[in-house]
């Protein structure tokens, strides 16, 4: 007579009382879980401790047990985690995918998380993803701060695709493109977008267009992700879990609980010199009055007030004119740019006097209407786009003893926060800037500090941190009102 198979055993849970509240306790390779359920009858609690039990041998748990911290610990022990099947990793990133792209996130952005979700998917060898534990998930976080990783979007494919010590032109790069299907026909012929699929570095393109860009023949290893990566990998895997939780396809989150690292910023800003910046707007006046770029008013609101190139298109003659002395800015940096300018609070930042007159010269030239905007900017997000990048490309061309890195409207606001942090020597006189305390013109110059970080903080909209962390090495301690005479 064979023997009979051999019956499984599960885990049982039993009922403990402390004081007035009772506990729901079972054990598991020698670690203890409970649930406190409070106070309650008996026979309550018997019925909730059913519950439990039958859980334990995989009927499902009840979602007042999810919520328990003993229950998420006991499925991260048991690896417990799939409640209706596994998906296939794929398929479940296509899903999540849709799921962005349906709730009205941008398709970069989208294709963006989506990427990330198949790096971790990478990372566990194609392991379910439903299956990842919360210690699977701190190595992958570890891997993402310690290696280079992979290189996403045009010009990241076109840099993978070039070989070592192997010169590229413009029309060579359009051909590599084209051959990999990545652009078509039409693109291909499009200049603009060869320069952008060949900007991984700021100064790829113009060694590109020389002929003399070459790739290094190796890869540094050393090259690290920032912790700034590492957390942007944390969050986007926390939102596809907190997607699959709400789904039913997983129990828990294993990224939950995990710390953000701490943020080592170091990228250098770009900013123009005083001389610079009035060589540049006297170019920007050239084309304006020549009527070849109107727009060029632009780059007058983004250095004399800081403002990012989505503040200046929705400038208005009457954001100018609501406070004597200071011009409206309506933020957007936060919410991917919306404004509701019904309920959001703008940013006021003081007019200096030359760009008041400027501004109102312009505004009486070219006829603008008070609820017109100042720069006529499309709304449609692409074209503004390439409206901004002609006029940046124009000024690099005519200004090629100016690094190219100190023109766009990025540097034009730093030059803004920069020329008001740093001190300056002004004449009695003639009211100009000089070298020091003696003026060409004969007068005596007199120094004028810097303005302080609280200020050039409120006046660009920043945080503190990014405050300090651009100007704090420049900015004096004095009073305020510095924008009035910023020279």
């Amino acid at each position: 007579m064979q023997p009979g198979r051999k019956k499984r055993s599960y885990v049982t849970a039993h009922l403990t009382k402390r004081g007035k509240s009772w506990r729901i306790v079972w054990s598991l390779d020698g670690e203890v879980f409970r649930i406190s359920i409070g106070d309650m009858s008996e026979e309550a609690a018997n019925n909730l401790l059913s519950q439990v039990n039958g859980s334990l041998t995989g009927s499902g748990w009840e979602e007042w047990a999810l919520k328990s911290q003993a229950v998420k610990r006991y499925l991260v022990v048991t690896k417990s985690f799939v409640k209706t099947g596994s998906i296939g990793n794929d398929d479940l990133i296509e899903k999540f995918y849709i799921h962005l792209t349906s709730n009205g996130r941008p398709e970069k952005n989208s294709r963006e998380y989506a990427e990330r979700i198949r790096e971790l998917s990478r990372f566990v060898n194609g392991r379910p993803l439903e299956s990842i534990s919360a210690s699977d998930a701190v190595d992958y976080l570890d891997w993402v701060r310690s290696t280079p990783g992979q290189r996403s979007g045009t010009a990241g494919i076109l840099f993978d695709m070039i070989k070592p010590g192997m010169a590229v032109t413009i029309a060579e790069a359009r051909d590599l493109l084209f051959a990999k299907g990545i652009i078509d026909a039409k693109t291909k012929t499009t200049y603009k977008r060869a320069r952008h699929a060949l900007t991984e570095r700021k100064d790829m393109f113009e060694k590109v267009k020389r002929g003399t860009y070459r790739r290094r023949k190796t890869i540094d290893t050393t090259n690290a992700r920032s912790s700034s990566t590492r957390n942007r990998a944390l969050a986007i895997c926390r939102a596809f879990y907190n997607w699959t939780s709400s789904k039913k396809i997983t129990l828990i989150n294993p990224f939950t609980g995990i710390s953000k690292a701490k943020e080592t910023k170091r990228r250098k800003i770009w900013w123009l010199a005083r001389d610079e910046r009035d060589a540049i707007l006297a170019t920007a006046d050239e084309l304006i009055a020549s009527g070849d770029r109107v727009d060029a008013i632009a780059i007058w609101i983004g250095t004399w007030c800081g403002a990012r190139r989505g503040e200046i298109r929705r400038l208005r003659p009457c954001d100018f004119i609501a406070v004597p002395g200071k011009v409206r800015i309506w933020e957007t940096k936060t919410r991917g740019g919306k404004i509701d300018m019904e309920t959001d609070e703008p940013r006021w930042v003081d007019l200096p006097p030359i760009l008041h007159e400027r501004i109102s010269r312009h505004i009486k030239q070219f006829k603008i209407k008070k609820d017109q905007p100042i720069v006529a900017w499309s709304k449609d997000d692409l074209k503004f786009e390439r409206q901004v990048e002609t006029i940046v490309d124009l000024m690099r061309n005519r200004h090629t003893e100016i690094d190219h890195r100190k023109i766009g409207f990025n540097p034009f606001r730093h030059t803004f926060g920069s020329l008001l942090a740093l001190p300056f020597y002004e004449c009695s006189k003639c009211g100009k800037v000089a070298d020091g305390e003696k003026c060409g013109c004969g007068g005596k110059a007199v120094m004028i500090h810097g303005a302080p970080l609280d200020y050039i903080c409120a006046q660009l909209g920043n945080t503190s941190e990014v405050a300090r962390r651009h100007y704090a090495d420049l900015c004096g301690s004095q009073g305020a009102g510095y924008a009035h005479r910023l020279k």
